[in-house]
């Protein structure tokens, strides 16, 4: 309520609650939202003192008001590119403790950050740089790149997909099927 008895915003069961974290790695990003049905999602941020790679801790469902206390944990690191190198989801508060749903890891990416090898459930992996390491991997993919985008892609399986584009048109001509022959 403001000074006058108002109802504001946030006095209304009705509201969603957004609270902004402070510190260095947080960069104005939320540390918190609250649900108009009591669920709510925290925010934690972290940046690796060597590898310049960003943490982010998410967890989501139901909550005590400062903490999630039964629902899902997702950590997710990025590298100076901005290419998701490392990601886990697991339970929070459930019989199962803290089982792990899903966990990745990039293991090679070309000079400009995308992706070339992705482990999928490795038993443990870690940040290495710009790439994590992961050992004992469930499954590999793998992608190559050229010019305009994905050339080839490897799945779990060892199916080889490719890709092929349109080369592009010198600068000033204009390409037409059946005209420019």
């Amino acid at each position: 309520m403001d000074g006058l008895g108002h109802l504001g915003a946030s006095d209304s069961p009705q509201s969603f609650q957004t609270r902004v974290a402070d510190g260095a790695d947080s960069g104005g990003q939320p540390s918190k939202s609250i649900n108009p049905d009591g669920t709510m999602t925290t925010y934690a941020y972290t940046r690796g003192a060597t590898t310049g790679a960003k943490t982010v801790v998410t967890e989501s469902g139901a909550g005590n008001g400062t903490s999630v206390t039964l629902g899902m944990r997702t950590t997710s690191t990025t590298n100076r590119f901005g290419t998701t190198i490392r990601q886990t989801s697991q339970a929070i508060g459930y019989s199962t403790g803290s089982a792990i749903f899903d966990h990745m890891a990039v293991t090679s990416i070309d000079n400009i950050g995308r992706p070339l090898t992705t482990a999928y459930f490795p038993t443990a992996s870690s940040v290495t740089g710009d790439v994590a390491a992961a050992t004992a991997p469930k499954w590999t993919t793998s992608q190559e790149f050229a010019c305009c985008g994905v050339v080839t892609e490897t799945d779990r399986t060892g199916i080889v997909t490719r890709h092929a584009y349109d080369s592009p048109a010198p600068p000033g001509e204009n390409q037409q099927p059946g005209r420019n022959q």
